[in-house]
């Protein structure tokens, strides 16, 4: 074995446990996490599938659904290695035998780089949601016909800029396999670029930027516009109007209360989650916790891990809760596909038409309600902005 576990000035031979206690580790990651992973994933795909439904297309659902996207990729690009290494156990052939090949080089990339990547675009989507939100409600223009920037130009400028964050820790360091006395050993590599700088100072000013620019500054932004959201919606509701106006602003008012209430269960996880990791960062740069104290900061960065994905499904609940448009189309599609699988086995279903008695009248209600979405697209969606936007692209 490596004395010290070291090799040279920039080489580390890696050792999972003593960064992550497997105590914990192991019910979260191994059994928690998979499950609200996949529970994400049908969440999730079904909001994507009713959200492009065209007459749900508008800025802020496009908005929607790309966080959607990425909260399901948040997950899933880390889901292979927590299922190696916690659930099928794979942390007792590194303890006993070293890490295979294949997981030593990509580990780095499905625990860290690739969740942050997709992390930090979804912080900085609630972001442009609570902002658009508020620009439109307060008759702001984003866009005009002229000039402007497109949701779809936004949400790519995000996804990049969130992209681009992680590339200097992707290309700071490497890790390569490597056998010693018949047993395997996963050595991490610093970049000479690295050494150059100094590792504690280019890790704690990347932690520190991290910090700074994807969790605290995102989520003051968010309670700032949350906070004019409500103030604008409490201002509103004194008015007087006619009655088609009242209504019109009521639900307005009930876009805004909906994504208010997202953008909370988005803080209630990304506050503790500053707070963890500001002290994560105040330890590096100033060591202010006792060395056999650190395992509780450990502790708390997989709790941290585990409430950001467990936090995931619940805007699944939120959209049927309280948007009407989104529970008709997504009714519409759930009972268009049975319809459809029934049609397909009446031949060898012998009680057809006790299926056909009890559906008949769902059918006619779907397709009316079919014609009447393609026939009037814009008038839905200004018919209901519970789940609709007032402006359009």
């Amino acid at each position: 074995m490596f004395k010290n576990s070291k090799l040279y000035d920039n080489e580390i031979v890696v050792n999972i446990k003593r960064a992550v206690p497997l105590d914990v580790a192991l019910p979260c990651y191994g059994y928690v996490i998979p499950v609200v992973v996949l529970v994400t994933v049908v969440t999730n795909t079904f909001i994507v599938i009713v959200m492009s439904n065209h007459s749900l297309r508008t800025p802020t659902n496009k908005i929607l659904l790309s966080m959607a996207v990425i909260e399901m990729l948040t997950g899933l690009v880390s889901f292979p290695w927590l299922l190696y290494y916690y659930t099928l156990k794979g942390y007792e052939e590194d303890m006993n035998y070293g890490m295979p090949a294949f997981w030593c080089k990509t580990y780095p990339y499905l625990s860290e780089n690739l969740p942050r990547v997709f992390h930090t675009a979804a912080i900085w989507l609630s972001v442009l949601l609570a902002v658009r939100r508020y620009c439109t409600v307060s008759t702001i223009k984003l866009r005009s016909p002229q000039k402007g920037l497109s949701t779809e130009i936004m949400i790519s400028a995000v996804c990049f800029a969130a992209a681009m964050l992680e590339v200097p820790l992707v290309f700071s360091r490497w890790n390569v396999p490597v056998v010693r006395n018949n047993r395997r050993y996963c050595v991490q590599t610093l970049a000479k670029w690295v050494m150059d700088i100094g590792p504690n100072t280019f890790f704690t000013t990347a932690i520190w930027f991290h910090v700074v620019f994807v969790y605290a500054g995102p989520c003051v932004l968010l309670v700032i516009y949350s906070a004019l959201l409500m103030n604008f919606i409490r201002s509103q509701a004194k008015r007087r109007f006619s009655s088609c106006v009242i209504r019109h602003q009521s639900r307005m008012h009930s876009t805004s209360k909906m994504l208010v209430i997202i953008i909370c269960i988005f803080l209630v996880t990304e506050i503790p989650a500053v707070v963890i990791s500001t002290m994560h960062v105040l330890h590096m740069t100033f060591r202010i916790i006792p060395v056999h104290r650190y395992r509780a900061m450990n502790i708390a960065m997989i709790l941290r891990n585990v409430f950001i994905i467990a936090s995931h499904p619940f805007n699944f609940l939120v959209y049927l809760n309280m948007s009407e448009q989104f529970r008709k189309v997504a009714y519409h599609w759930f009972f268009g596909r049975i319809l459809s699988i029934v049609e397909l086995g009446a031949p060898c279903c012998r009680s057809w038409k006790i299926y056909q008695q009890h559906l008949s009248t769902r059918l006619i209600d779907l397709r009316d309600m079919q014609m009447k979405q393609s026939m009037t697209v814009k008038e839905a969606s200004l018919a209901e902005p519970a789940i609709s936007d007032v402006d359009s692209d």
